[in-house]
């Protein structure tokens, strides 16, 4: 500042705060010293650089998690995520959790940073999981089981990775749909978990060797849900899309039908304009209607 004092930039948030040099009123990004509680804001103080956040994490920061939301924010513009991602976001992130894996609140807030960087353009997702994204991500679930936040980041995470093959290959290796599972068995009560997890279950089941893993606990688990939450249309599309992949997966409508899936789609259909527009809902009834007047339907 004025008086030779440093300066520690931090992510914008809830607080509301004044610039000492133009007067404006912010909840943005600024940079603040903490002897004078005086704050500058983004316009009359650049941000830093993606390259140098990433060296701040990659130090060890005395606040991680202040770290990390700031590189999520700078990540929001793809242009910025992209030179994020070439200044080594990837691995430092990866890093920064394996170090602080016990850490409940900075392993969920990880899982997000690696979703944001994973979002938009498919390299992006790529190079998220080259960087060992799902591996890390797949560790969280493991080591917080019983955390709602990190399961539910864990699950988004997951669905953003899982759209491209090497993704989709890492978490049937590591088992992730048993801990997707677990994770709607645990927190079934949170829609944006039930969301995630479908979503994700929907991505990976469109890896061929997805169906070894599809069993019907799989399928029923997502039934049960969808039972309990059939006034959540964001739970209801999810559930379908999970279902439809999965049908095509295992090559059959068994154990959608025999979880009572057809049944629990054609009611979704019914209460939600927005199931009753999706081509897999519209697939899925025409598919077991067929099923249901077959010799195997029987």
């Amino acid at each position: 500042d004025g008086g030779g004092h440093a300066l520690e930039f931090g992510p914008g948030g809830a607080h509301l705060f004044t610039c000492t040099k133009c007067n404006s009123s912010s909840r943005g990004s600024r940079w603040h010293c903490e002897r004078h509680r005086s704050d500058l804001c983004g316009r009359c103080a650049p941000a830093p650089s993606a390259a140098d956040v990433i060296q701040w994490l990659d130090d060890g920061s005395t606040d991680p998690s202040g770290i990390l939301r700031l590189l999520s924010e700078l990540a929001l513009q793809e242009p910025a995520r992209d030179a994020a991602l070439k200044a080594g976001a990837g691995p430092a992130v990866v890093k920064a959790m394996q170090s602080r894996r016990n850490d409940e609140a900075f392993t969920s807030l990880g899982c997000s940073t690696i979703r944001t960087l994973a979002s938009g353009k498919s390299d992006f997702t790529q190079q998220m999981v080259s960087a060992g994204g799902v591996l890390v991500v797949d560790r969280a679930m493991r080591d917080h089981a019983g955390s709602e936040t990190v399961q539910e980041a864990a699950c988004r995470t997951l669905r953003q990775l899982a759209f491209v093959e090497d993704g989709r290959k890492d978490m049937l290796r590591s088992g992730a749909i048993p801990k997707i599972i677990e994770a709607v068995e645990r927190h079934g009560h949170s829609e944006v978990l039930l969301e995630g997890a479908f979503l994700a279950l929907g991505n990976i089941s469109t890896e061929p060797t997805a169906e070894k893993q599809l069993n019907a606990k799989v399928v029923s688990t997502v039934a049960q849900a969808m039972g309990v939450h059939k006034e959540s249309a964001e739970v209801q599309e999810a559930g379908t899309f999970a279902f439809y992949n999965m049908i095509g997966a295992i090559g059959n409508l068994r154990y959608v039908y025999e979880a009572g899936g057809i049944a629990l789609v054609k009611e979704a259909m019914c209460r939600h304009d927005s199931v009753c527009d999706m081509e897999e809902a519209v697939a899925i009834v025409q598919e077991g209607q067929r099923y249901e007047t077959s010799p195997v339907g029987h």
